[in-house]
């Protein structure tokens, strides 16, 4: 039995093939919302302000100097922002739908006969028995079978990041700022002893102040006292040792604890 057009109408195709649609809109949203939400956790505070990350290092300039900087970021600038989209979205739908009707009949017939004759010649006398028998038994089925195939392709890539998000790290990026902090040590060379007067002549002292401690050579010679700069002339604790030549590397450090000294100090700032 072939299927007509009222078994075929009887499909919710709206649903069928809308819902799949539906669900590639619902998600497109839904993404779109994720991403929103991920740039208000990770890019601001509860205040609205922007999320710095401060990274510190040590820098050692032309002038014998290490430096501590620090390099503040906007955390934003530094993470990929998940900007997805729905680039093609195939829905295929099979539907089979098959009817099936089956008759069949049945007859059983039974049936007896019987006859008997006699008598004299003038009179006759006669007998006749019949038995007979009819069944039929009919039955009918219809068998309606419906299979459904679905099939959905969706094709998901990047898209172009909006422009107000495109401002947005614009101003973040000229956010990025790098500070200098305090000076760790100041390299140079010993250009000339004085071990009378505890002086030494350095070929830099930018940055070095008094209480600092001094090294050359591996070895202690002790904490400065005063600090000349236009003459770059250190003025020791203790008078430098006799086998300081021309030359000698040293290294100048801020004491490891707070220390008062008199005379004189000078900033290198």
């Amino acid at each position: 039995m072939s299927v007509d057009g009222r078994e075929i109408a009887t499909l919710d195709f709206p649903n069928l093939i809308g819902g799949p649609l539906n669900a590639i809109v619902e998600a497109q949203a839904k993404s779109a919302i994720t991403t929103a939400n991920f740039i208000k956790e990770v890019a601001f505070d509860d205040e609205g302000r922007a999320v710095h990350v401060d990274f510190k290092y040590d820098r050692r300039g032309p002038d014998g100097r290490v430096q501590e900087n620090t390099l503040s970021v906007p955390f934003l600038t530094m993470l990929p922002i998940p900007y997805l989209k729905v680039e093609t979205a195939e829905v295929e739908f099979n539907a089979k739908i098959s009817s099936v009707r089956e008759n069949s009949v049945a007859s059983n017939f039974q049936g007896e006969l019987g006859a008997e004759l006699g008598g004299d010649m003038w009179a006759m006398r006669a007998s006749i028995q019949a038995k007979a028998a009819h069944q039929k038994q009919s039955s009918s089925t219809e068998r309606e079978q419906r299979s459904f195939d679905m099939r959905v392709l969706v094709k998901v890539g990047n898209t172009d990041m909006p422009p107000g998000t495109e401002y947005l790290l614009s101003m973040l990026e000229n956010a990025i700022e790098e500070r200098g902090g305090a000076i760790r040590s100041v390299n140079g060379s010993i250009e000339a002893t004085d071990p009378g007067r505890k002086q030494i002549t350095v070929s830099a002292v930018r940055g070095i102040e008094s209480g600092w401690e001094l090294r050359a050579n591996g070895a202690a010679l002790g904490r400065v006292e005063a600090v000349d700069l236009e003459r770059r002339v250190l003025t020791l604790s203790e008078a430098p040792a006799a086998t300081l030549v021309q030359g000698d590397t040293f290294e100048a450090t801020p004491p490891t604890e707070p220390a008062t000294t008199s005379g004189s100090t000078s900033s290198g700032f």
